[in-house]
């Protein structure tokens, strides 16, 4: 083929194909349009909607018109109705064939629920037009509640409607069905259940105009479970000892328990049928027991309890001392001691002094549970005066309380030899700040067996201030056997001072003897008695007095105390004066003395060292024969310290009166101190105030605490002010509280009616003592039994009253007068009768009062 031909024919191929390719795309918009023209068009719509309890309203809000048979309605709650327009009643529109703009068309649903969604379906298309939620109304709605939250067959439940509403008319029935054959009518009805299970309860109401609502809902019953419990004997037993499980506090409620599972948590378990089981456990330990129990309904409860299997412990409880003790006496501490562990054991509980020696013991034997009161006792002796620790102990606990070891109000002391073998003299030392009266003597005995004190010229006992006794005669000395003797003189001491008695003269040489004193005081008012045994030796006798330290100290400091030391002995001697401080040794120096010469000094105690810390600590000073204490408070370096020093109280006060304590509180410290606590005890009652000072170093604030008394609270009592550093005391007296009384009251006629006989005005006056304000005065007045008119007048109770009143024309009268507390008791009652004067005229007599 020539080119020219092969060109030609390319040319009429490319026609041809184009042809063909045209040909093609013309059928296919041919078939493309012929599918558009014969699909369902989906027609725009907007619809809202209203929803009651009862009926749906749609209504058309925009769109195109639709025959209402190409329109179905779906509702939708917890559940879905699907409805045809063609069911809806047409409210609104002129076209009952169309939904059209503007109509509304409304029917009846069965749906419950709070919300509503409403969907619109073009049932040619199958396409949703529009939906809409919106809030359900509820104009007709059955609602109830139960009172039972997991109710069991034992139960009677209340079913409650009426939290039903209607809108549409008066709910005239109320109708029950509760799902196992049974019914019931009433708005609140009670229902119990035979058996397990869940059951449909379904509540109807029904409205005067014929309308109903009704709602289901779902309750699930149980059986009761029933209850596990066991006891152990014993509650806390001891390695290897049987001990019983009672479960027979176990119970079903509908039926029997038929199995008891035991877990021990020590390994072991069991399963009975038996109530009671017993078990050893092999270890101290503490086990969490457990039972489980089975009805023969099936069902189960479980309990479990601790069972501890402890080792003997002695727990001390110390309930009380003696505190405080004179010097020389014996402290008395009072404990409990209980064995808390489960086995028998014998322990030593021991009683150790301030400086921590064992001074008394006890060996007991306690069981499981068993406790035992006892009584410890220390012996003082010459222990310095102070306060401190004391402890009671066992191999298992310690306790300590604290204890005061005071001065003696007197002492007797310096026992010494007169002018021969056969006179005894002896020294007494008043150690308060009150004045001492010596008023008796007792002689109890002696080692050389001296019978009696006899002075046929003079008397048997002298004073150096002029007390004395004079038994006179050979049969009427001092019989040494006890017998307590009256003073012909008593003998006053002044504080601080020492009287020298002289015992003349013993039946039987005493030097070197020993001869024991009691000697009868009264101080403040109060008789006392002391008992003291001397030895009687020629010598010196160096007395020595603490007169002043300088705490409070810093705890890197030095301790200070000032002392007096006077030789009452007989003869001249030199002795060492020392300082201790909490049992160490301090500065010492020597003295000498004549009889009757005075020495005083100060000693130093370097705190550098001690290591203590801050506290109180006792003190003492020291000579051959004697000491004498006090404490000392340590504090931080540059640490405030606030010291109490009560000033002054409003005491004597009477029940229910205020009782107001003032106290300075200085601070001795290096530092100020912000918002520290003050506080009153009150001895036997405890704390009855607090107040807060905050003090400059160097500086004092006062303050004043109160204690509001109460009827009973009568009596005598110690004020403690303490800060947490110091504290101070003062003796109070609370008066019982008196009731009102008349103090004095009269009636007086003021003016007659002018004839004989007759009374016109007349008044009754008088004084109230302890005026209760609350109260009031009552006067009644009758005449021949009958109350006059002016009668009875009330009024308030004050510490005077005068009141006038009319007699009119009577000629006898009777007046009665009554203290009435605030609830119309009375104190008192007072009565006047009139009777005629010389004169014939009426005159009151005086009252009477019960």
């Amino acid at each position: 083929m020539t080119g020219a031909n092969r060109s030609q024919s390319e040319v009429i191929g490319m026609i041809l194909l184009t042809a063909v390719v045209v040909v093609l795309m013309t059928l296919v918009g041919v078939v493309l349009i012929g599918n558009v023209t014969s699909e369902e068009r989906e027609p725009r719509l907007t619809v809202d909607a209203e929803v009651t309890s009862q009926n749906v309203t749609i209504r058309h809000a925009g769109g195109e018109a639709i025959d209402i048979t190409e329109l179905d309605v779906i509702l939708r709650t917890d559940r879905r109705e699907r409805y045809g327009l063609e069911s809806f009643t047409q409210l609104r529109g002129t076209d009952d064939s169309h939904f059209e703009s503007g109509d509304k068309w409304y029917r009846s649903h069965g749906l419950a629920g709070d919300r509503m969604e409403i969907l619109v379906v073009h049932t040619p298309s199958n396409a949703i037009l529009d939906r809409t939620t919106v809030a359900v109304e509820e104009t007709l709605a059955a609602r109830f509640e139960t009172n039972a939250t997991n109710p069991t067959t034992l139960d009677t439940i209340e079913f409650d409607a009426s939290a039903s509403v209607s809108q549409e008319g008066e709910i005239t029935s109320y109708e029950w069905t509760f799902g196992d054959g049974t019914t019931a009518s009433g708005e609140v009805v009670t229902h119990s259940y035979d058996d397990n299970g869940t059951y449909d309860v379904t509540l109807t109401i029904e409205t005067s105009g014929g309308r109903t609502a009704s709602r289901t809902k779902l309750i699930t019953v149980a059986n009761p479970t029933p209850i596990a419990s066991f006891t152990t004997n014993p509650t806390n037993p001891g390695v290897g000892e049987s001990t019983a499980f009672d479960a027979s506090g176990s119970e079903s409620p509908q039926g029997n328990i038929v199995e008891y599972q035991w877990d021990f948590d020590d390994g072991s378990t069991e399963t009975t049928t038996a109530e009671t089981v017993t078990h050893s456990f092999s270890a101290f330990d503490t086990y969490e027991v457990t039972l489980t129990v089975t009805d023969d309904r099936g069902e189960t409860a479980t309990t479990t309890r601790q069972v501890s299997v402890s080792p003997p412990f002695f727990a001390v409880n110390i309930t009380g001392t003696n505190s405080p003790v004179t010097r020389g006496d014996e402290v008395v501490v009072s404990a409990t001691i209980e064995n808390t562990g489960s086995s028998t054991d014998t322990q030593t509980v021991e009683l150790e002094d301030f400086d921590g020696t064992t001074v008394d013991s006890e060996q007991i034997t306690l069981g499981r549970g068993m406790s035992v009161d006892t009584d410890l006792r220390w012996q003082t002796g010459a222990t310095p005066a102070g306060t401190g620790e004391i402890t009671v102990a066992s191999a298992n606990e310690s306790k300590t309380a604290t204890v005061s070891i005071v001065e003696p109000d007197i002492r007797i002391f310096n026992g010494r030899p007169g002018s021969n073998g056969n006179i005894v003299q002896f020294d007494v030392k008043n150690t308060q700040s009150s004045d001492v009266t010596v008023t008796g003597i007792a002689l109890n005995g002696t080692s050389s067996g001296a019978t009696v004190v006899e002075n046929k010229g003079s008397s048997e006992l002298t004073f150096g201030g002029g007390g004395s006794i004079n038994k006179k005669g050979n049969k009427n000395g001092l019989n040494i056997d006890g017998t307590q003797y009256s003073l012909d003189t008593n003998e006053v001491v002044a504080s601080g001072d020492v009287t020298t008695g002289t015992l003349a003269e013993f039946d039987t040489g005493m030097i070197g003897e020993t001869v024991t004193i009691t000697l009868y005081y009264e101080i403040d008012g109060e008789q006392k008695m002391r008992t003291e045994t001397v030895t009687v030796e020629s010598g010196p006798y160096f007395d020595v007095s603490v007169t002043g330290t300088n705490s409070p100290v810093e705890e890197d400091g030095t301790v200070t105390v000032q002392y007096e030391v006077t030789n009452i002995g007989d003869q001249a001697g030199t002795q060492t004066v020392g300082l201790e401080f909490d049992g160490n040794s301090g500065e010492s120096t020597q003295l000498q003395l004549d009889p009757g010469e005075t020495g005083s000094g100060e000693l130093t105690y370097s705190l550098d060292g001690f290591g203590g810390g801050p506290g109180e600590y006792g003190v003492s000073v020291f000579t051959d024969d004697a000491s004498a204490a006090t404490t000392v408070d340590v504090i931080e370096s540059g640490a405030p310290f606030l010291d109490v020093t009560i000033t002054g109280t409003n005491e004597p006060v009477a029940e229910e009166e205020t009782l107001s304590v003032t106290a300075d509180i200085t601070n001795t410290g290096g530092t100020a101190v912000q918002n520290a606590e003050i506080a009153l005890d009150i001895g036997g009652v405890g704390e009855t105030d607090t107040t807060t000072v905050s003090v400059a170093a160097g500086e004092t604030e006062t303050v004043t605490l109160d204690w509001g008394t109460g009827t009973g609270d009568a009596g005598e009592y110690t004020a403690t002010v303490s800060s947490n550093d110091s504290s101070d005391t003062a003796s109070v007296t609370v008066t019982e509280d008196a009731e009102p009384q008349f103090a004095d009251i009269s009636a007086t006629v003021t003016q007659s009616q002018g004839q004989s006989g007759n009374i016109g005005q007349f008044a009754v006056s008088g004084d109230v003592t302890q005026p209760d304000g609350a109260g009031t005065i009552e006067f009644v007045l009758t005449s021949g039994g009958n109350e006059l008119s002016a009668s009875p007048r009330t009024i308030t109770m004050a510490g005077t009253f005068d009141e006038t009143f009319d007699g009119g024309n009577n000629k006898q009268i009777d007046v009665t007068v009554r203290l009435l507390d605030a609830q119309g008791t009375v104190y008192q009652e007072c009565v006047s009768q009139t009777s005629l004067t010389a004169d014939n005229d009426l005159a009151f007599g005086d009252f009477t009062c019960g």
